[in-house]
């Protein structure tokens, strides 16, 4: 378009972006103006500025500030009772390298979610991911009480209980009849698995014509591992019960009760006058001989929780003369002379209680020891049992270990 140039211009008179030069009578074009800094703005006040400031008002001072512009939204109260705005999108749309700590909202579920680096996946925030893992174990049952007696007779005694049975899945350690180690088990986190430890079994009571059997201990559990409890030890005439350790046999050549594969051994058998020994984990429960009754059997050593403990050992004979010892491993000791009770058995060792001796009276077996749950796993893990669970926890370091000492319930993996 055709610039209609003053007629009569004089010098230094300008017109659409040209100026007049009277010494060269001719239009010249303007030079551009040049950029204005935002420091020469009259209400603007920059000092010394840097990435990532912005302009700020301050209203004080009546002009512009430059300042930081960052807004951290973390570690501060709010009172809002809006709402916050996270990230929405379709699986699709899923960041395509994800890290801990990455959450947003699932489009197609409806649902937020959020990334775990452990298992490389997205989970709705009311999920957790299950894992499995290998736990190990030991479980003991409740040992089995020795018999009483009653008789007018002199230096005599009835047999001791079995221990209760002993399953070990600790690599290198031996399980029940000195087998090997078992294999351990395979949980899955979210799940509940039962747990139950057994009692000890009461020892005959004293003041009953002829004695009374021991009663046998209960079993303990650990998911689909369980122990048989120990067998009772029997009085004049009556063979041990059988068990997860056999009860010894009592006075009158009773046999023992035989023990449970790969859990205990088989108690012993009395003489004429004085009981036998009950079975042990690992040692069968000895033969009474003559006035002399028979010694409880060893039971076995184990470290699961980094302390090497002897359990379930079976309750020593009865005798009025020279009575058995417990085997080691919590094993009751017979009664002996002047009308003594059997001693019971260690509490949470499955030992068998001792069977009672006596000299011309009446007398009280002993008591089987309490059994015990024993499980090691992963410390990356945490567990939740059920109400009417005894337990404690301790850190290993790579591993945890819970002791279970009473009760019957369940327990929950995380």
């Amino acid at each position: 378009m055709a610039i209609n140039f003053p007629a009569t211009p004089a010098d230094g008179d300008t017109h659409e972006g040209y100026i007049w030069v009277a010494a060269e009578n001719a239009w010249r074009r303007l030079p551009e103006a040049p950029a204005m800094d935002i420091e020469n703005l009259n209400n603007v006040s920059v000092t010394s500025p840097a990435d990532g400031e912005s302009l700020v008002y301050d209203s004080t001072a009546g002009e512009w500030v430059n300042a930081d512009a960052t807004v951290d939204v973390y570690d501060v109260d709010t009172l809002s009772t809006g709402y916050f705005m996270m990230p929405v999108g379709t699986e699709e749309q899923r960041p395509a390298s994800s890290s801990n700590g990455y959450f947003r909202f699932n489009s197609d579920t409806g649902r937020p979610e959020w990334y775990s680096e452990d298992f490389s996946n997205w989970y709705n925030f009311y999920e957790y991911p299950s894992i499995s893992f290998n736990v190990e174990y030991l479980v003991v049952a409740g040992g089995g009480g020795g018999a009483s007696i009653f008789t007018g007779a002199i230096n005599v005694g009835e047999g001791g209980g079995g221990a209760g049975g002993y399953r070990c899945s600790v690599q290198g350690e031996s399980s029940g009849s000195g087998s090997l180690a078992e294999s351990p088990v395979t949980v899955t986190s979210g799940l509940s698995y039962s747990v139950e430890v057994g009692s000890g079994g009461a020892g005959g009571p004293s003041g009953v014509s002829g004695g009374v059997v021991g009663s046998d201990g209960g079993q303990s559990v650990f998911y689909n591992i369980s122990s048989t409890g120990g067998g009772g030890g029997g009085p004049y005439g009556i063979n041990g019960r059988p068990g997860g350790s056999g009860g010894a046999g009592g006075r009158n050549n009773a046999s023992g009760g035989s023990g449970t594969s790969n859990q205990g051994k088989t108690g012993g058998s009395g003489s004429p006058d004085v009981g036998g020994g009950g079975g042990g984990a690992l040692g069968p429960g000895s033969n009474a001989s003559g006035g002399t009754a028979g010694n409880g059997g060893s039971g076995i050593s184990s470290s699961i929780n980094n302390v090497p403990t002897l359990r379930a050992g079976g309750g020593g004979g009865g005798s009025g003369a020279t009575p058995g010892s417990g085997g080691p491993g919590g094993g009751g000791d017979g009664g002996g002379p002047n009308t003594d009770a059997g001693s019971s058995g260690a509490t949470n060792t499955g030992g068998g209680g001792g069977g009672a001796g006596a000299d011309n009276g009446t007398s009280a077996g002993g008591s089987g020891g309490s059994g015990v749950v024993i499980i090691k796993y992963p410390s990356a893990q945490s567990i939740s049992p059920s109400l009417g669970l005894s337990y404690t926890t301790t850190d290993l370091g790579l591993y945890k270990v819970t002791e279970f000492t009473a009760g019957t319930g369940t327990v929950t993996f995380s």
